[in-house]
């Protein structure tokens, strides 16, 4: 046997060997273990997967169900009787009742589980009144507002437990009602795993507010909502006592782990709890893994340990023998250290009195001087130091230059020092931290002195720093959300043009508008206002990278830059957009801008434009942003653009029919064209003035090019006064005349002339002015302007019916029209468009429309006058329903009062002189 293996190492060899072996024999166990316990948790989350599959499935038959009732050949069948004009009374209601038999053999079909599965059909026309109920004498459930092209909607009304399917009903185009199916919320506990609760399993289906809908068995949540389970992540096994709001509930003194699964279909999901001993009852604990590692490393520790300890006890028997033979080395050593000692103190005695003279000549000095040793360490201060950084001398020379560093600088500083003792004199500006943890700027001069010390001069440079930041910040931030100002944001997108035609990368410039920003202001005041504004700019902020450049350029108007975002312009259309969506959403967010109240809702409308290089110069791409985001608010608002030529070229042209719209009515270029009116003896009753546009040296401009451009920039106010006084001006020529006093002048009313506060009274006055008969007067307003406040515009009308004026509703059917407020409408005359006219006599639906019109007319005590009326058919066919005025090509065009029928011309007044006047 080797001398060096001894009896104690043998036995040192035999253990570590056989601690190696069980410790490879724990650890193979311990992997096994962890292998079945993912096979186990991998079993449980695909049987949950595959049930909320069966439950998607069930969810989405319901849809599937309605859709098929609603394309039911007994629904089309009543829709077309309906629509030929047949009565209740005679055929629809056989109609309803074969519709309702056909509902309930559906009811009996649909059985799942041994179940039916629906426990009621109901049917209501486009009113939303009920035709058809399977289940009579129970109050039906209100139907939802369908879109007329949108699919099935699936409702989970965990309230009176219940899945109710609606859909729109089309015939032909129009909206022909809305059909709803209910099914029992319960139906969905039988598909629920009845032998989990056995294992000790509990499975229930939640909403997205957490609140349990149905389970099998005792309910779990005992009826309260439960938000953290709705708030778990989904797929994911989870410990209830690692999540919030859930760690402290009752469901972790009976559970210990949870899985969320959401269904398909709709806002709910498949939620299984259940304990660890369920789960993993039959693998090994970890616990007694661990300890069983554990004991195979302690064994070799100990072994170790002994070792150690015995070579220990040899070494210090040696020491006490060597300390035994050195006893009279160390008696001449206390000697020479007692000599030492005394040197030492009259060095001592020296150095304070040196320090004392060095005391007197810096603690009258005004600047701040520090001393540090070659350790970093303070060793002397004077007052004015002191007083700079807040500590006493005492505090000081306990500490080291580095504790003076602001946080993330003590290495700056240590850096510092170590040059000043490796080169020599420093001049620096730099950063101190107070003993208030405020943060100074001071000018500093250090210098190097033998044995490593450094002495620092400081001058405290804080006040004109701030002020300096001050200038800097008034002059390139927003002083109110601290974001770049116009003036900086020209300087780094002029960088970022530079930069990306150097990296030939695309860039992007996003400009951002609050939507509806003005009414918050006018509501809720400035100061909040400048809370969203703050907010905002906060999120913003968050949103981009960091080498983008965010900046408000006044009001609610946002910029931001964004570079590098791919080498083609795909790539960087594609990077903008998302950019711009995540923005989006993050501004769509709520804001809790006052205490107390409910949250404020702010959108966002963003226009994109790309730049490459300097292809573009800075203020076109400010402009292509610019008509992005106006294409974005022309969209609706609340949406994303990115910018095109064609967009450009289209602003361009309304620009200039803009302009060359305000030449023309500075110009005296617009001229009311007149079109008969007559009744059914041929006779003329009135007319309607027509506003044209005449520029002298070109052709006659369209309405339907230039009303629109005067509709949006309000130039149709000063339009629609010139024409009602050049109407009211018409009539009281016509007046004058007795072949002409009886007739009437119908002028059309443009929505936004009608708004006007004071519209009545430029219509008083325009009476009094030229002394008319108000009742020869005759205002044509279209849906469109009625729609918007209607309880006031109605106001607005009767003030108008009692000056004497008539109301005549213009292009009927074509926008929005409604019985329910049709009828509270003070109107004298419907307007029938022309384009139900046109083809009257070979177009069945429109046919159909013009009877019901008269009809609807005639019970409302209303007249009625058709335009567009060309042929003789056509007059025809108005005459035999009922129709008694008429107006189109086939009775005269519109032109110029001098080309009206001679006895009608009269006498007027020059456009100039409304204008002037």
């Amino acid at each position: 046997m080797p001398a060096w293996l001894t009896r104690q190492r043998w036995l040192l060899l035999v253990a570590t060997a056989f601690s190696l072996y069980l410790a490879v024999l724990l650890v193979t166990a311990f992997r096994s273990q962890e292998q079945l316990r993912d096979a186990t948790e991998a079993r449980l989350l695909t049987d949950n997967q595959q049930l909320a599959i069966v439950l998607g499935d069930f969810l989405s038959d319901q849809r599937m169900f309605v859709l098929n009732l609603a394309d039911s050949h007994e629904i089309e069948t009543f829709l077309t009787n309906k629509a030929l004009g047949m009565s209740m009374r005679y055929g629809l209601n056989a109609n309803l009742y074969a519709i309702e038999e056909s509902f309930r053999r559906k009811l009996s079909q649909k059985v799942v589980l041994g179940t039916q599965v629906y426990n009621r059909i109901l049917y209501f026309d486009e009113t939303g009144e009920l035709l058809v109920d399977t289940t009579p004498g129970t109050k039906p459930p209100t139907p939802p507002a369908l879109a007329p092209e949108s699919g099935p909607e699936l409702t989970i009304d965990g309230e009176h437990g219940r899945i109710v399917a609606a859909t729109s009903v089309d015939y032909r185009g129009q909206p022909g009602g809305t059909l709803m199916t209910v099914a029992n919320l319960a139906l969905l506990s039988r598909y629920l795993n009845s032998s989990a609760q056995d294992l000790g399993m509990r499975q229930l289906i939640i909403d997205d507010s957490g609140r349990e809908l149905t389970t099998r068995g005792k309910p779990v949540l005992g009826g309260v909502a439960s938000p953290p389970l709705a708030a778990l992540p989904p797929n994911r096994l989870t410990r209830l006592e690692s999540m919030a709001g859930l760690s402290a509930s009752e469901l972790s003194k009976h559970y210990d782990l949870v899985l969320r699964v959401p269904i398909a279909g709709a806002p709910i999901a498949l939620v299984t709890i259940l304990p660890t001993s369920a789960l993993y009852g039959h693998i090994t604990s970890r616990r007694f893994l661990y300890f069983a590692t554990a004991v195979p490393f302690v064994l070799v520790l100990t072994a170790f340990w002994y070792d150690r300890m015995r070579q220990r006890t040899e070494r210090l028997e040696a020491d006490v023998r060597e300390s035994n033979r050195n006893r009279e080395e160390l008696r001449h050593h206390n000697d020479a250290l007692k000599a030492e000692i005394e040197r030492r103190e009259t060095l001592e005695r020296q150095l304070r009195e040196s320090q004392e003279r060095y005391r007197t000549y810096i603690e009258h000095a005004p600047e701040g001087i520090f001393v540090a040793d070659a350790t970093r360490r303070f060793i002397d201060a004077n007052p004015a130091a002191c007083t700079m950084v807040g500590f006493t001398r005492e505090e000081l020379v306990s500490m080291t230059i580095t504790d003076l560093a602001p946080r993330g600088l003590a290495e700056e500083h240590a850096k510092l020092f170590k040059a000043v003792q490796r080169n020599g004199p420093r001049e620096i500006e730099m950063r101190l931290r107070r003993k208030d943890d405020a943060e100074i700027i001071v000018h500093l001069r250090a210098v190097a002195l033998p044995d490593g010390i450094v002495l620092g001069f400081c001058l405290d440079i804080t006040a004109r720093k701030r002020a300096e930041e001050q200038i800097h910040t008034l002059a390139y931030f927003d002083p109110l959300t601290g974001l770049p100002n116009r003036r900086l944001l020209m300087d780094r997108l002029r960088q970022a043009m530079v930069g990306s035609g150097r990296e030939r990368s695309y860039g992007a410039l996003f400009m951002l508008d609050l939507d509806h920003f003005k009414d918050l202001n006018d509501t809720q005041g400035h100061d909040v206002g400048d809370q969203l504004l703050t907010e905002v700019a906060t999120r913003l902020t968050a949103c981009v990278r960091r080498d983008d450049t965010v900046a408000r350029v006044g009001g609610d108007e946002f910029l931001v830059v964004a570079k590098r975002l791919g080498p083609d312009q795909s790539t960087a259309a594609v990077q903008a957009e998302l950019i711009a969506e995540k923005v989006h959403q993050a501004l769509g967010k709520p804001y809790a801008l006052i205490e107390g109240r409910l949250a404020h809702y702010s959108n966002a409308s963003i226009g994109v434009a790309l730049f490459h290089g300097q292809e573009v110069t800075i203020e076109v791409l400010l402009k292509q942003a610019d008509v992005a985001l106006y294409q974005a608010k022309n969209a609706g608002r609340d949406t994303i653009r990115f910018f095109n030529p064609e967009m450009q070229a289209t602003i361009d042209a309304r620009a200039a029919m803009e302009a060359a719209l305000r030449d023309a009515i500075r110009r005296r270029e617009l001229q009311l064209y007149y079109q008969p009116q007559v009744n059914r003896d041929g006779r003329i009753t009135g007319a309607e003035a027509l506003l044209r546009w005449l520029p002298p040296s070109l052709e006659p401009i369209p309405p339907d090019r230039f009303i629109p451009v005067a509709e949006e920039t309000g130039l149709i106010l000063p339009i629609g006064a010139w024409a009602l006084a050049q109407g009211c001006a018409r009539l009281a020529g016509w007046q004058k005349e007795p072949a002409t006093a009886d007739l009437t002048l119908s002028l059309n009313v443009s929505a936004r002339q009608f708004h006007q506060p004071d519209f009545v009274a430029q219509v008083w006055g325009q009476i009094k002015r030229f002394e008319i008969d108000p009742a020869k007067l005759k205002l044509e307003l279209t849906e469109s302007a009625l729609i918007d406040r209607v309880d006031e515009m109605i106001e607005r009308l009767h003030r108008l019916k009692g000056l004497g004026v008539g109301i005549s509703l213009d292009d009927f059917g074509t926008g929005y029209s409604s019985l329910s407020y049709l009828k509270r409408l003070p109107l004298d005359e419907i307007k029938i468009d022309q384009s139900f006219v046109r083809d009257i006599t070979h177009d069945q639906n429109d046919a159909a429309i013009v009877r019901a019109i008269l009809a609807m007319s005639r019970s409302l005590g209303l007249d009625v006058i058709a335009e567009g009326v060309e042929t003789q058919e056509q007059r025809a066919f108005l005459l035999r329903h009922g129709c008694e005025h008429y107006q189109g090509y086939l009775f005269g065009r519109p032109g110029p009062i001098e080309d009206f029928p001679a006895p009608l011309a009269g006498h007027g007044v020059q456009p100039a002189e409304i204008f002037t006047n």
